[in-house]
């Protein structure tokens, strides 16, 4: 599910995951402003086509989720400036979902199986969290002040709200009702839920946590100053960011599996966005530094690659964010051609393999088949 532009959002001890054409949740949020620079060196290989998923004519647009039918969500900045959410398909293209019905921009984050998508509100008295299935409809909450990251398919929605007893809380909202997940010692946001219905997100207090339902939420011990944790898949493995130290400002990609590995760097910070259920990795880091960020891919076999390296040279594009990948090795994110942000899907050239050949091969290898981030399953 997944966060990204020169605006950003990224999830720390305070808010959430990174965001709007997405990253970054929101406090000491550990997302820090994205910009694009330069081109990295390339390999000879091209291991993705780019498919130019369109704009709706403003400065900035993305991708920030993909369901497993190949339907991609995001947010994008419109002719006269305003942010709206989209929805976009192979049939349709990209479907501007427009303003809320009280007039209020939109910013999307992630999408189920049934095409319900799941976002916030840009509003200066406070975002108000909502989810659309063919029209918005706020998640009910008293307060003012609520973002929506993620929804699995059985319609169970994480995020952070404010609440009058606890202040700024993760929460899940299910059949109605909405849920204050507490938190490890302040505030907290979650950032993604999985088909088991299990929780991570960041808090302060402890960083980076994992909530299975009905039992509090635990640190799962990053390390760092602080830490925020932005997706799992359904095996349980966990990416996110730690943050090394505020005074260098730097921070780094982290992946979880019972044990704490860092994936690396291109050179500069680094986060992890989202995995998929074959353990793939997608994110965006620096070349030095922390500005700068660009899209990378990255797996146990390759390790850690830059995405500018792996499509066509003469292509055009620069890829500066990578938000979202399906279990198909479909990445969604943004793109900069001829100076516009848009959205982009990077096609692997070698598709991932069927189910049952990949059974046939995993066998033949030996290898345990991964379960993965398909957002079915448990509230």
């Amino acid at each position: 599910m997944r966060y990204s532009t020169t605006r950003t959002e990224a999830p720390s001890s305070r808010a959430a995951r990174n965001i709007e054409v997405k990253p970054g949740h929101r406090g000491l949020t550990l997302l820090l402003l994205l910009a694009s620079t330069g081109l990295p060196a390339r390999t000879a290989e091209i291991a993705y086509n780019v498919v130019d998923l369109g704009w709706l004519g403003g400065n900035d647009c993305g991708a920030n989720g993909i369901n497993s039918s190949g339907m991609i969500t995001g947010t994008c900045e419109t002719a006269s400036g305003e942010l709206h959410a989209y929805r976009w398909d192979a049939i349709n293209g990209m479907q501007d979902l427009g303003n809320t019905p009280d007039g209020l921009g939109t910013g999307a984050y992630a999408i189920n199986d049934s095409g319900v998508i799941v976002g916030k509100t840009y509003d200066l008295s406070g975002s108000q969290a909502w989810y659309h299935d063919g029209e918005y409809h706020y998640i009910p909450h008293p307060e003012r002040g609520s973002l929506a990251f993620d929804i699995n398919n059985s319609g169970a929605i994480v995020g952070v709200a404010v609440f009058a007893d606890t202040g700024l809380r993760a929460f899940k909202y299910y059949n109605g009702v909405i849920e204050n997940l507490g938190s490890l010692g302040g505030a907290s946001a979650a950032a993604s839920i999985n088909a088991d219905g299990v929780i991570v997100g960041n808090s302060e207090g402890g960083g980076a946590f994992r909530k299975f339902d009905g039992s509090p939420m635990h640190s799962l011990q990053f390390g760092g100053i602080d830490s925020a944790a932005y997706a799992i898949n359904d095996a349980g493995q966990v990416v996110g960011i730690v943050l090394d130290g505020i005074g260098a400002g730097q921070y780094h990609a982290v992946r979880w599996d019972g044990s704490v590995h860092n994936p690396g760097t291109l050179g500069g910070c680094s986060q992890a966005v989202d995995i998929n259920s074959s353990g793939v990795i997608v994110g965006h880091s620096a070349i030095s530094g922390c500005s700068g960020l660009r899209g990378f891919v990255y797996s146990e076999v390759t390790g850690l690659q830059d995405l500018n390296g792996l499509i066509a040279p003469d292509s055009g594009w620069t890829i500066s964010l990578a938000q979202a990948i399906d279990d198909n090795g479909r990445i969604v994110g943004r793109g900069i051609i001829n100076g516009e942000a848009h959205a982009i899907r990077l096609d692997p050239v070698n598709p991932v393999p069927e189910p049952g050949t990949a059974f046939l091969m995993a066998a033949a290898l030996g290898l345990a088949g991964l379960q993965g981030k398909r957002r079915t399953g448990r509230p």
